[in-house]
């Protein structure tokens, strides 16, 4: 069943925005639109993302996974806003459980397209080590650092390194934030959703505003703390004058029988040739939006007037599980401050846990929580693979179904696969043979260490630099010393060194003799005879009647 709820108060209200475009930026339904608020007071670029510091600024929402154009299933905040003199951006990135240290390889990407001409865009890319790129021309600033959820950094780009005086109010640019994750596992997603990576006639948009709220998208896409998913949009209005707004959110649900998702069938359905177009955007839009049906109770329209220093929420809530879009729209008078259509995935409430054993046996384990998936019934199964990436055909795959047990381990091979990054990935398909919903998690295989290849150690022999104790038949000798043996192989006298002397000194004051009696007669021990074994091994054995003593 879908909820939606609707709160204003000092504290909490909501609100929406109409449609905008950077590639058009009228068009919302292809291209996101968000407000880029003025800040009187610069935040301090120093990597720490200070909630205060960044109380002004837009929060984005959720990015968009680059392979399957829905919100990545990673927390992804990114806040923009600009001051009198630059251009202001935040991130924090979630990572994976097991790999929560992000590499050197990390690394975001900023693109602007300041002069809105789809031609002249800027790129600054940087790491968790502060290390930063971009425009040869640019002086810009950034600093980042590790989190204990991720990492973290601010960037600030001063208008006049761009050649460009500060935007007036109203002023519109594209606009591209990518979370280059490529550790455990390659995984991109950006603000905007691109056929050509770079290319800003595709980028999604920012708008330069004074005297506007921030928009910021609390929750998007499957919540975190509670279940089920939607929207959280919180407005705050941090001025000394109300600011009036009107929002709408509105939730859409794919058909059962639709094929394709929403953002992928507009970018790339016009044909997988570049040059050639079969349909207007306007067109496919409208002809995918055609395969959703909007959800009455989640659906939400309000006048907002937002007193000075106060803030507000809205919210619209799903709880089905299956593919939606989330249609916002906020105006301030007849401006649109804010706009645009975001697909998301509500998935079963699944959980995988990855251990790996890719020395031996050569596998990956997954631990599979199924408890509270309420499809998971007679007639489901569920696909777990590991592949390269999102889309990849399956390198390693098991399918299981249901037989009544909700908590399962499957092992999926891992041996054949080279060093570096892999997904697993579990689709489950219900009792109807219709996808229900998948999840995905990263590892990463580490090069086989030398010690597991190569053998050394592991055998009687012993390996260079090391010297093997050396065995003969009066004599044996080990790293601090050496055995005199008597005839019958019994140490006669035992020679031994310190750790700070290499002066050898004896510790017996007589020869050890080993004596018995068999019915009421000393044992006569005949003198041993040595023998070499293979392996660099050597023994001795000794007899008296039918006693025999053997030493390995």
């Amino acid at each position: 069943m879908m909820k939606t709820s609707l709160t204003l108060t000092l504290f909490a209200v909501g609100s929406t925005l109409p449609l905008s475009q950077a590639g058009n930026v009228a068009d919302t339904q292809r291209f996101n639109l968000t407000p880029a608020p003025h800040v009187a007071t610069a935040p301090q670029i120093d990597g720490v993302v200070d909630k205060r510091e960044w109380y002004g600024a837009s929060l984005l929402p959720r990015l968009i996974n680059a392979d399957r154009g829905i919100a990545s299933e990673a927390r992804e905040r990114v806040y923009v806003c600009h001051g009198d003199t630059a251009l202001y951006v935040a991130f924090q990135f979630d990572r994976p459980e097991n790999a929560l240290v992000p590499q050197a390889e990390d690394a975001f990407e900023l693109i602007v397209d300041s002069a809105h001409d789809h031609k002249t865009a800027a790129a600054f890319n940087g790491n968790v080590e502060s290390r930063q790129d971009g425009p040869l021309n640019v002086q810009w600033q950034y600093k980042a650092r590790p989190t204990d959820f991720g990492w973290e950094g601010e960037i600030a780009i001063p208008f006049q390194s761009l050649g460009r005086v500060p935007p007036a109010d109203g002023e519109v640019w594209g606009f591209d934030f990518i979370n280059y994750q490529t550790t455990p596992v390659e995984q991109l997603s950006g603000y905007s959703f691109t056929r050509k990576k770079g290319n800003p006639a595709e980028f999604s948009h920012i708008i330069f505003l004074k005297g506007t709220p921030p928009l910021r998208f609390e929750q998007f896409g499957q919540f975190w703390s509670e279940a089920g998913g939607g929207a959280s949009l919180e407005i705050a209005n941090a001025s000394a004058q109300p600011a009036n707004l009107t929002v709408s959110l509105a939730v859409l649900k794919r058909q059962a029988d639709a094929k394709g998702s929403y953002l992928p069938a507009i970018v790339r359905g016009h044909t997988e040739a570049e040059d050639i177009v079969l349909a207007a955007v306007e067109e496919l839009i409208k002809e995918q939006l055609a395969k959703y049906d909007p959800v009455p109770t989640a659906t939400t329209n309000a006048a907002v007037s937002l007193p000075a220093n106060r803030r507000a929420a809205v919210r619209v809530t799903a709880t089905d599980v299956g593919e939606y879009l989330l249609q916002y729209r906020v105006a301030r008078g007849e401006q649109v401050i804010g706009a645009g259509v975001l697909p998301f995935v509500l998935a079963p409430p699944i959980q995988l846990t990855l251990t790996p054993y890719h020395l031996s046996p050569g596998i990956i384990s997954v631990k599979s929580d199924f408890r509270r998936a309420k499809e998971w019934d007679t007639g489901a199964k569920a696909k777990f693979a590991v592949v390269k990436k999102a889309g990849d055909a399956p390198l390693s795959e098991v399918v299981r179904e249901f037989t009544g047990e909700r908590e399962f381990v499957v092992a999926l091979p891992t041996a054949h696969l080279d060093a570096g990054g892999y997904l697993v990935t579990m689709e489950m398909i219900g009792a109807d043979g219709k996808p229900v919903g998948s999840l995905s998690e990263g590892f990463t295989k580490l090069p086989t260490p030398d010690w597991f290849i190569n053998r050394a150690g592991l055998t009687p022999a012993v390996p260079p630099p090391w010297k093997p104790i050396k065995a003969g038949a009066k004599k044996m000798s080990f790293l601090m010393g050496d055995y005199d043996l008597s005839p019958l192989t019994l140490p006669a006298q035992v020679n031994v060194r310190s750790i700070y002397e290499e002066k050898r000194v004896p510790l017996l004051t007589a020869p050890i003799a080993l004596k018995g009696r068999v019915n009421g007669k000393e044992i006569v021990w005949a003198r041993a005879r040595a023998r070499a074994r293979p392996s660099s091994r050597t023994s001795w054995q000794s007899r008296a009647g039918r006693l025999s003593k053997r030493s390995p």
